[in-house]
């Protein structure tokens, strides 16, 4: 009998330390979890922080670089007007061209999808698409410190993307012009990709003589763009541009 006993005894007490080493198995793997669960919610809460504040920097950032001028705007100014360590600004983007360089491509792509939406929208036609983006430039050059431009070409990485950008929008703009003979406003003997070199060439010439700080935006539009867009017109385009003119010079 004490020898049953005596095997009952510890097959009940290996059973008993079995059980309680999968309790503690358990709970710790339980624990875990939970710190787990802690870990990527503390993650994705401080991911979504630091979004905010890297958006919240670049529109500071941006904001100061148009009414100010780029050159005239430091790091501290940025980290001074959101209240936070320069640290902390160094830590999300790495130099003043950097953020720049991240403030012009947002902007851009922003510019684009509003335009897109507007060609999307209704039954606008070509015309009517140019005008808008002249409204757009318009806008953006009453709100823009012109020291804004000039320093611009200070930064090589910023300058590179946009004379890329540009070079990228050559298949746009045959596209749109051929859009626009499909419509009947456009003449369709014109060598648009001619057309595109000239107004290529205009452009450098408006910004290498610095004809935006002696002319009124308007008065640029009307001599150079206008006067050859006017020449790419059908009658009917001519007609359908005259009557937009009216309403935006």
């Amino acid at each position: 009998m004490s020898v049953y006993y005596y095997e009952l005894i510890s097959f009940s007490s290996a059973k008993i330390q079995k059980t309680q080493i999968n309790r503690a198995v358990f709970s710790f793997f339980l624990y875990l979890c939970i710190a787990k669960h802690i870990f990527m919610q503390e993650i994705r809460e401080t991911t979504t922080y630091r979004k905010g504040l890297k958006d919240k920097i670049l529109d500071m950032a941006m904001t100061l670089f148009v009414q100010r001028g780029i050159r005239a705007v430091k790091m501290d100014d940025i980290s001074q007007a959101l209240a936070i360590s320069k640290r902390t600004l160094y830590e999300i983007y790495t130099d003043k061209e950097e953020l720049l360089f991240q403030g012009i491509c947002s902007y851009n792509q922003r510019r684009v999808d509003s335009l897109e939406r507007y060609a999307s929208e209704g039954n606008h036609h070509v015309i009517d698409i140019i005008l808008e983006a002249y409204r757009m430039k318009v806008k953006e050059v009453h709100e823009v410190n012109p020291i804004f431009y000039e320093d611009i070409l200070k930064y090589p990485k910023v300058e590179q993307y946009i004379r890329n950008a540009h070079k990228n929008s050559r298949e746009k703009f045959l596209s749109f012009m051929h859009r626009g003979v499909g419509e009947g406003l456009f003449r369709e003997e014109v060598n648009y990709d001619l057309i595109a070199q000239q107004m290529d060439a205009m452009s450098t010439y408006i910004k290498d003589n610095n004809l935006w700080q002696k002319y009124a935006l308007h008065e640029l539009f009307s001599n150079f763009y206008l006067i050859s867009l006017r020449g790419l017109c059908t009658e009917r385009g001519v007609k359908v541009l005259d009557e937009a003119m009216t309403k935006i010079l």
